[in-house]
């Protein structure tokens, strides 16, 4: 009797699909990857077929919403994604965005952080081989390092804001202490005046 489930690494291999690539799929695509007891993904043939399905779409140029509206049987248009490139106008230059920056950053306003950054990453890989254009090494270095350092920035933006966060919580805390402090000493100064009066 054959295997009947793949870890996350496995599949990875079978696919060539990166692991945290599969992850960001499961959540943006709604798949149903079961769990081992221990709490690790475990793929079965049905999810290798459907990251197979997954992987064809992207080739033909589908976007990822489009690619879960046609896993979960949601109506999508007959058009493919190049019909609809070729019949659509172009857009004046002033409105094209100004590369994999411009991209990279209108990604981010709709997803947060790290999911963003993988996104981008992936959205310029998924071009790069369906282009079928062999880009210049240097090139191809030069977006790997833009991601790497964008991924930087994200961690670091995010490390700052949970530290400003922390740092917010802690005023707020000395704030009420002081008051309470305050509170203390004008009810230990009113007692102290009743005595004197007594």
């Amino acid at each position: 009797m054959g295997k009947t489930g793949w870890t996350i690494s496995e599949t990875a291999k079978r696919t060539g699909v990166d692991a945290h690539v599969l992850r960001f799929w499961e959540e943006e695509l709604s798949l149903a990857v079961g769990r081992n007891q221990k709490g690790h993904r475990i793929y079965t043939e049905e999810n290798l077929r459907q990251l197979e399905q997954i992987q064809e779409l992207k080739k033909k140029g589908y976007q990822l919403k489009d690619i879960r509206d046609i896993l979960h049987g949601q109506m999508v248009s007959d058009v493919t994604p190049d019909q609809r490139a070729a019949e659509t106008k172009p857009r004046r230059t002033e409105d094209k965005p100004a590369g994999a920056a411009s991209v990279a950053m209108a990604r981010m306003e709709k997803k947060s952080g790290l999911a963003a950054v993988a996104l981008a990453r992936e959205d310029h890989a998924s071009v790069s081989q369906a282009s079928d254009v062999r880009s210049v090494n240097g090139e191809a270095d030069r977006h790997e390092e833009f991601y790497s350092i964008l991924e930087k920035l994200v961690k670091e933006i995010t490390v700052s804001n949970h530290r400003e966060g922390r740092y917010k919580r802690l005023d707020a805390a000395i704030r009420r202490r002081q008051e309470s402090r305050k509170m203390v000493a004008v009810t230990e100064e009113k007692q102290r005046s009743r005595k004197k009066y007594v």
